[in-house]
């Protein structure tokens, strides 16, 4: 977070000084609060996260390291919301370069990719949907349970292995 509040965001402020950096997430470190003011807003804990993605124009994740699955990047793909993230953020997410959104590695690209979707909102609004379709498609329950009960069926080959979609969709 420092890296986008100190380095990414004054570039961003500088083409859109009306836009506001939201930045959500459990227990926030003490350097973080102090970077607060008005066009930054730091909230901590947010039970509804979906809801907070939905009401934004661009999501951002300026992850320089990252470990498994970057649930970030897939939440706002799906609440149509298009994102701005790093190369270490998408690994094997699936995430199409300038279709689900864009990837930056720099500060200045970074920056310049946020004002590029600000200032685009038929563009924003198309890799938004892009990116909500493959959520629907890749990371939904339902393909996933078709997925594991084939995998099973495969595995087992047998008439004795009954469908496990109804209790899964049923969790």
């Amino acid at each position: 977070a420092r890296w986008l509040c100190d380095e990414i965001w004054p570039h961003v402020c500088s083409r859109h000084p009306e836009a506001r950096l939201l930045i959500a997430g459990a227990r926030p470190p003490a350097a973080l609060l102090r970077r607060r003011r008005a066009d930054i807003e730091v909230t901590g804990y947010v039970p509804e996260l979906g809801r907070l993605i939905a009401g934004a124009a661009v999501a951002v994740a300026p992850l320089r390291y990252a470990v498994g699955i970057q649930n970030k990047v897939l939440e706002a793909m799906a609440c149509a919301i298009p994102v701005v993230t790093t190369s270490a953020a998408v690994g094997d997410l699936g995430f199409e370069e300038g279709g689900h959104g864009f990837v930056a590695d720099d500060a200045r690209a970074f920056a310049e990719r946020i004002c590029w979707l600000l200032d685009d909102r038929r563009l924003a609004g198309e890799m938004g949907r892009a990116g909500r379709d493959y959520v629907e498609r890749h990371h939904a329950i339902g393909p996933l349970a078709d997925e594991l009960d084939r995998y099973y069926h495969d595995t087992l080959s047998g008439d004795s292995i009954q469908p496990i979609r109804r209790e899964v969709e049923a969790i």
